[in-house]
């Protein structure tokens, strides 16, 4: 199957959920930095656009525990099925976006169509240094006040 699914059956039972609770698109935020990530928040959007919540029913998930060959069939619910693809899907980008300075962005997980559509916003972000030096040196005068002078 798809590489963010395990089995066809996976995909078609989450959307078939999805779509009876009136859901055709979800949107995960997500950010990471310092060696961890993780999805902020979950959110559903209805066909005329509505923001709706993800409710706390239970389906029948594989999860993948990452770093280890096993998956694990368990009853989670439909917030953390989702969690485990947008963790999925940001593994597919190959970024690098939860160590350092790390990164965030959006998930989408669009099922309106015939087919799901993944889009993924995702901003890396980079500490940059700027170099500035000072040099204070005493008035010829003994006085006590110091001037800055930027060394060249």
């Amino acid at each position: 199957m798809g590489m963010f699914f395990n089995s066809k059956a996976e995909l078609d039972m989450l959307a078939i959920q999805l779509k009876l609770l009136n859901i055709s698109e979800v949107r995960l935020e997500f950010q990471g930095g310092g060696d961890e990530g993780h999805v902020n928040d979950i959110w559903g959007i209805s066909p005329a656009e509505e923001l709706k919540d993800i409710p706390k029913d239970v389906i029948a998930w594989t999860l993948q525990a990452y770093g280890a060959d096993e998956s694990v069939q368990s009853q989670v619910t439909i917030k953390d099925a989702l969690e485990d693809i947008g963790l999925r899907v940001l593994d597919e980008t190959g970024m690098d976006w939860y160590n350092d300075a790390g990164g965030q962005g959006i998930i989408s997980l669009d099922l309106s169509g015939e087919k799901l559509v993944v889009k993924v916003n995702l901003d890396i972000n980079i500490t940059s240094t700027e170099e500035h030096e000072f040099e204070y040196s005493e008035e010829e005068d003994g006085n006590d006040v110091f001037y800055p002078h930027t060394a060249t």
